[in-house]
């Protein structure tokens, strides 16, 4: 009669070698504090019985699992996804799995943060997300090294923080929309405010202000969901002092305010001018393509992974508080133009 073999676990070596579990998962990592003699009598059972061990038992001794948690409030908006292949490619081709946490609310965040610290992840990277709780960051920076892609922690400091030149990059879109005779302009910003946002918004305000420009305060639009921008583009649009250019704090809202100028029948550019921040893919979708700050999305994402497991294995000697901004640059294409005569 024939029998199904059972397959042999990390226990059964450990029983087999008279040794500690924890003894077995240091030699399947090549930890070199393990005795001669037992290394080679427990690499001399396994042999014998074929062992294969899987990721679980082999990390058992390593207090992480060579997973790497990616913190994301949003996975709709490009700028997420081209973060995340960016990571991914880097933990992959590296061995690590990353694993992509969505936390658009403070249950969800608490969830995933208090998942990861069981689950003894080996580090994460949060990703253009306003953390709420902060005390629940900091036990996650406690646990785990933390990469941050502009976000804030609450106070917590990530090992690197990752941003761009957010104001000089709207500061010279806007400087843009001025030399091409543009005097009636509106800015549009997204919620919850953050740091991110309000450079972007004072790169908005410098250049207004340095060619002796003035806006409306109900020319300064803010929402989150689609249907909040939606609805303040519609009464920007239909007001009486309707803007001949909209300055947009990312390619999302300028992709919404799009969809909504076309709508209500308007052309862009020729009877409004806009322009985003980003250089998203739909960006080149847009008809006409969006005028847009560039920045290097993907290449942060893979900045980022590569930073935090260089870390991992310098784990004796972390830094910390580092600060690396990335160039930004203006993208000129079809959706901006000088403004219709009055």
């Amino acid at each position: 009669m024939n029998t199904i073999k059972k397959k042999l676990t990390i226990d059964d070596i450990a029983r087999l070698a008279n040794v500690s579990r924890s003894t077995v998962s240091r030699v399947l990592n090549n930890n070199p504090n393990v005795n001669e003699a037992k290394r080679k009598r427990i690499m001399d059972i396994i042999d014998e019985q074929h062992f294969v061990p899987n990721s679980m038992a082999r990390n058992l001794g390593t207090g992480s699992t060579r997973t790497i948690a990616i913190f994301v409030g949003e996975i709709t908006n490009q700028y997420f996804s081209e973060i995340i292949r960016g990571a991914e490619e880097v933990a992959i081709s590296q061995g690590y799995f990353p694993l992509i946490c969505l936390i658009q609310n403070p249950g969800r965040e608490q969830f995933y943060i208090e998942e990861m610290i069981q689950q003894r992840a080996s580090g994460a990277i949060i990703v253009s997300s306003s953390i709420k709780n902060a005390a629940s960051i900091r036990q996650l920076a406690m646990s785990m090294s933390l990469v941050s892609i502009q976000s804030e922690l609450c106070g917590t400091a990530p090992l690197y923080y990752l941003d761009t030149e957010n104001q000089l990059g709207i500061y010279n879109i806007t400087k843009h929309l001025i030399q091409l005779g543009h005097r009636n302009l509106a800015y549009l910003s997204t919620l919850p405010n953050t740091t991110v946002l309000e450079e972007r918004y004072a790169g908005f305000c410098k250049a207004c202000s340095d060619f002796h420009l003035s806006f409306a305060e109900d020319h300064v639009l803010h929402g989150y969901h689609k249907e909040d921008i939606s609805v303040s583009v519609e009464n920007l649009i239909l007001s009486e002092n309707r803007p001949t250019a909209l300055c947009c704090c990312n390619d999302f809202s300028a992709g919404i305010a799009y969809q909504k100028i076309r709508q209500l029948g308007l052309r862009i550019p020729e009877d409004i001018s806009l322009t985003g921040f980003d250089d998203l893919p739909i960006a080149t979708i847009m008809n006409p393509m969006l005028t847009t700050v560039k920045q290097p999305i993907r290449e942060m994402g893979r900045r980022a992974m590569k930073l935090l497991i260089e870390s991992l294995d310098n784990a004796e000697n972390p830094v910390s508080g580092t600060v690396l901004r990335f160039p930004s640059e203006v993208i000129l294409r079809e959706s901006t133009a000088p403004p219709a005569a009055i």
